[in-house]
């Protein structure tokens, strides 16, 4: 009788472990698998910054390269870097979440990316806490940069 209610009670606890693990895997959001072709990868560049990186290039699996100037040879600041999110808003304008990891640095990068294909800009801005909000991207913020795709 014990062994009994021991296996129904068993298995009544496995049953409400499996629909509770099931219940939050579902209203968890699903990572983003980047295409080989994302509006983030390419060469971007901004030739006004003197204290600032004036060209990257992302490649599509997930490396870039950093140079301080446009004209210089050797990478400045190679990292990696993983797309977290990505989404089209209703002007067409595409916003990416991207983990951004400098080769040496123990600090990873949250950045709010934000590219307008139609005039083939790439704004961006970071925070070492958490990602920023659409609404801190502003050409005010302390963090602000914008480059210019390179065909």
């Amino acid at each position: 009788m014990k062994t009994r209610i021991l296996t129904s009670a068993s298995i009544f606890i496995f049953v409400i472990a499996v629909l509770i693990i099931a219940g939050s895997c579902a209203t968890q959001k699903q990572a983003y698998i980047p295409n080989t072709n994302e509006e983030l990868y390419g060469t971007w560049v901004n030739t006004d910054y003197d204290r600032a990186e004036q060209k990257f290039i992302n490649y599509n699996w997930g490396y870039t390269e950093a140079f301080l100037r446009t004209t210089d040879q050797y990478v400045t600041l190679p990292a990696t870097f993983h797309i977290m999110d990505k989404w089209t808003d209703s002007e067409g304008i595409i916003w990416y979440k991207v983990n951004w990891q400098y080769k040496g640095s123990p600090n990873m990068r949250f950045y709010l990316f934000k590219i307008n294909e139609d005039e083939g800009t790439w704004e961006q801005i970071f925070s070492y806490k958490e990602f920023p909000s659409e609404s801190d991207l502003t050409p005010e913020h302390a963090q602000y940069l914008i480059y210019y795709r390179q065909e």
